[in-house]
C-alpha cells in the first residue's frame, strides 16, 4: 500500500514538474511579453518583456510598476487593476503605451487577468507590441481620408459588380446617396444609349482581368448626362483571382462641352471660309441685278406691268442679298454698325410685332431686369437673333401650344465658375434666355443645331440658316450662345452679350439729298456687268467716267496721264494683280490720289489694313446708289482739303 502511494505521489510530482517545464517553455518562447504583478511589484517577467522594454531582470524588478507605462496612460491601468481586484467586470484587453528604458514609447495591447501566484492574488499581464498594427492603421486612415476628400469619384465593387464602397464625391456629383448605391450593381450606372459599344468593351476588358481606361456617359439622379473619364482596375487575391474592382472617375462634362464648342467653332470657321469664297461672286451678281433694276425702275411708267415685273425682280434680288448677308454673318462678322443699345427696349419692340404672327395657343411671357446693362450691338442683328429663336420656339409649340419665356438679366461670367463657355472672357454680360416647354430635342440633334443648312423642318419651312446666323452674331459680338434640351423637357437657348458702361445715345434722323459731281473717275473691275453698272450710276450723278477691265490696263492708263483722274474706284478681287496691289502702285505714282475699293467679299486684308495702305474708303457690294453717291462725294471733298 505504501509502495502504491509512493508511486502515485512520484507520478504526481513528475507530472507537476513536466507541467511547470511546459509552462516555462511556453512563457519564455512567447512572442508577447508576460509579467506577473503582485503587491504593486513585478515579481515575474519573461525574456520577451525584457527585450521589449530594454531592462534586465534586476532593473525591472527594482523599477516602480507604473514606470513602464506612459504617464498619460497610467491612470487607466491603475483603475482597471483596482476594478479587477474588486471583481468589477472590465474588458481584459485594452491598448496603452509602454515606456522603454531609453525613454521612448511604443503602443501595446494588454491582456490582464486575475489569478494566484505563490498563494496570493496577483495579475498576469500579456503585452503585445502593436507598433506595426498602429502604423498600418494610421496608413489606412491616411488612405481613407485621401479617398474621402478626393474630388474624383472613387468606388469599389466586388467581383460580381456590386458596389461595396463609394466616396462622398460620388454622392455629390451623381446625386445618388450612399444608402441607395451600396449593394447596387455598378453595371447599371453605365447603362446609357450612348454607351453600348464602350460599355461592352469595358466589362469585357475587366472580366478578362485587365485595366480599362476610357470615357462613358452616366445619368445623374436628376436625369442629366454625366460625362466621365474613368480608370477601372481589377483587384486580385494572393492566388491571382479577381475579387473586386476599384474605379476612379473624373467628371469631364464641362471639358466635353468645351471640346464640342471648339469643334463647332472650327466647323463654322471652315464653312465661313467657303461662304466667303462664294460671297464675292454672289454680291457682284446681286449688285448688278439690283443696280440695273433700279435704273430701269426710274425710267418705267408708273402703274405699268413692266414696272411691277421690275419690282418683283428687285424683291427677289434683295432676298438674295439678305441671304448672302446671313451667310457672311458667321463667315466674317462686322462691328461697323454697332452702337450702345438698350437691349430691353429692343427686345420689347421686337416681341410686340412678333406676337401678332404667333398662334394664340402660345403664351409669350417676358421678364426683363429693370436695371439691365447696355450692350454694344447691331440692332438689326439683335432683331435677327430674337426673330430666329422665337420663331424656332413657336414652331416647336405649333401643334401642342404652350409657353414661351423671354428673359433678360445681368450676369457676371467667370471661366472658373459654373459651366464654361468657349471663347467667352470674364466680365459683365447681359443674358437673353428663350425657353419653351415644347417636345425638346434628342442629343444627336442638339449637337448639330448650329450647323448651317441643318434643319428638322420640311424644306418649305426654312433654310436651316437661322441658328447658324444666331451663332455667328453672338460670336461676332464677343458673346456666345448655348442650348439645352431633353426629349419631352422643352428647350432653352441662352445668348450672352458683353455689357458696357455707356448708355445708348438718341440719334435724330434728317432728310438726305443725293450728292452729285463732275469730277473724272476711273472704274476698274474685271466683271463687265459690274463695270458697266458703276459707270452708269456715276454718270447719272454727273461724273465723267472711264473704265478698265484689268489692273494692268488701268495702271498703264493712269501712268500715261496721272493728272487726268480725280478718283479711282477698283474692285478688290481680280485676276493677276488685285485691288490692294493696284492701290499701292497708284499711290506710288501719285500720293494724293483718292482710291476707293469696292468688293463683294475679301479676306485678303481687314478693313483697317486696307485703310492703313492708303485707301480712302471701302465699299461692300451690293452698294446702294445713296451709299455710292455719298462715299464718292465725301472722298473727293476730303481730297480737295489742304
Amino acid at each position: 500500500m505504501d509502495d502504491a502511494n509512493n508511486s502515485a505521489a512520484k507520478r504526481t510530482k513528475d507530472e507537476l514538474k513536466d507541467s511547470e517545464e511546459w509552462y516555462r517553455n511556453l512563457v519564455e518562447g512567447s512572442f508577447d511579453g508576460i509579467f506577473i504583478r503582485k503587491d504593486g511589484q513585478i515579481v515575474f517577467a519573461n525574456s520577451r518583456l525584457y527585450e521589449m522594454l530594454g531592462y534586465d531582470e534586476q532593473e525591472l524588478q527594482a523599477l516602480d510598476l507604473w514606470g513602464i507605462y506612459h504617464p498619460d496612460d497610467r491612470q487607466i491601468v491603475e483603475d482597471r487593476a483596482e476594478a479587477r481586484f474588486n471583481d468589477v467586470p472590465v474588458p481584459p484587453r485594452y491598448d496603452v503605451r509602454l515606456m522603454r528604458k531609453d525613454g521612448t514609447s511604443f503602443p501595446a495591447e494588454l491582456d490582464a487577468r486575475v489569478g494566484f501566484f505563490g498563494g496570493d492574488q496577483a495579475i498576469q499581464v500579456c503585452v503585445r507590441d502593436i507598433s506595426e498594427r498602429k502604423r498600418a492603421e494610421e496608413e489606412r486612415l491616411r488612405l481613407v481620408t485621401a479617398i474621402e476628400q478626393a474630388v474624383e469619384i472613387i468606388f469599389i465593387a466586388d467581383a460580381d459588380g456590386r458596389i461595396r464602397y463609394i466616396n462622398p464625391s460620388f454622392e455629390l456629383i451623381t446625386g445618388y446617396s450612399r444608402s441607395e448605391t451600396l449593394g447596387r450593381n455598378a453595371r447599371t450606372y453605365s447603362r446609357h444609349k450612348d454607351n453600348s459599344a464602350v460599355y461592352d468593351q469595358m466589362w469585357k476588358t475587366l472580366d478578362s482581368g485587365s485595366v480599362w481606361n476610357g470615357r462613358f456617359v452616366m445619368r445623374r439622379l436628376d436625369g442629366t448626362a454625366l460625362e466621365t473619364e474613368a480608370t477601372v482596375s481589377p483587384v486580385r487575391d494572393e492566388t491571382g483571382n479577381v475579387v473586386s474592382f476599384v474605379g476612379v472617375m473624373r467628371d469631364v462634362t464641362n471639358e466635353v462641352a468645351l471640346e464640342n464648342q471648339l469643334r463647332q467653332a472650327q466647323k463654322m470657321q471652315a464653312i465661313g471660309t467657303l461662304a466667303g469664297g462664294i460671297a464675292h461672286d454672289f454680291n457682284n451678281i446681286i449688285w448688278v441685278i439690283i443696280g440695273f433694276a433700279e435704273i430701269l425702275l426710274q425710267e418705267s411708267e408708273p402703274d405699268s406691268h413692266f414696272r411691277e415685273c421690275l419690282q418683283q425682280v428687285l424683291q427677289a434680288a434683295e432676298r438674295a442679298r439678305d441671304l448672302v448677308k446671313q451667310i457672311l454673318t458667321f463667315s466674317r462678322p462686322s462691328d461697323t454698325s454697332r452702337a450702345p443699345l438698350d437691349l430691353g427696349s429692343a427686345i420689347k419692340h421686337g416681341l410686340k410685332w412678333m406676337k401678332s404672327t404667333i398662334p394664340a395657343t402660345i403664351e409669350i411671357r417676358e421678364s426683363i431686369s429693370p436695371d439691365l446693362r447696355t450692350v454694344m450691338a447691331d440692332p438689326t442683328q439683335i432683331d435677327q437673333v430674337l426673330m430666329n429663336l422665337v420663331t424656332n420656339a413657336a414652331h416647336a409649340l405649333r401643334e401642342t401650344g404652350g409657353t414661351l419665356d423671354v428673359r433678360l438679366e445681368n450676369m457676371e461670367y467667370t471661366a472658373g465658375l459654373g459651366r464654361p463657355l468657349q471663347g467667352l472672357r470674364d466680365g459683365p454680360y447681359v443674358k437673353m434666355t428663350i425657353e419653351d416647354n415644347g417636345p425638346g430635342m434628342s442629343s444627336d440633334i442638339l449637337e448639330r443645331i448650329f450647323e448651317p443648312y441643318f434643319s428638322t423642318k420640311r424644306p418649305d419651312q426654312g433654310t436651316g440658316l437661322g441658328l447658324a446666323v444666331v451663332h455667328g452674331i453672338a460670336k461676332g459680338h464677343g458673346g456666345a450662345i448655348t442650348a439645352r434640351s431633353l426629349p419631352g423637357k422643352g428647350s432653352v437657348f441662352e445668348v450672352y452679350l458683353p455689357a458696357i458702361s455707356r448708355k445708348p445715345a438718341l440719334h435724330a434722323t434728317a432728310t438726305e439729298i443725293l450728292p452729285t459731281g463732275n469730277e473724272r473717275v476711273l472704274v476698274v473691275d474685271d466683271e463687265d456687268s459690274a463695270r458697266r453698272l458703276g459707270c452708269d450710276l456715276l454718270e447719272a450723278m454727273g461724273y465723267r467716267v472711264r473704265t478698265s477691265k484689268s489692273p494692268m490696263e488701268a495702271l498703264h492708263l493712269f501712268r500715261s496721264a496721272p493728272d487726268q483722274f480725280d478718283l479711282v474706284i477698283t474692285d478688290m478681287t481680280m485676276p493677276g494683280t488685285n485691288g490692294v496691289d493696284l492701290t499701292r502702285d497708284l499711290l506710288c505714282i501719285r500720293r494724293d490720289l483718292p482710291v476707293v475699293i469696292w468688293t463683294g467679299f475679301s479676306d485678303l486684308m481687314s478693313d483697317e489694313e486696307i485703310r492703313a495702305l492708303g485707301a480712302a474708303a471701302i465699299l461692300v457690294k451690293p452698294i446702294s446708289r445713296t451709299q455710292l453717291a455719298k462715299t464718292v462725294r465725301e472722298v473727293l471733298d476730303r481730297a480737295k482739303q489742304p
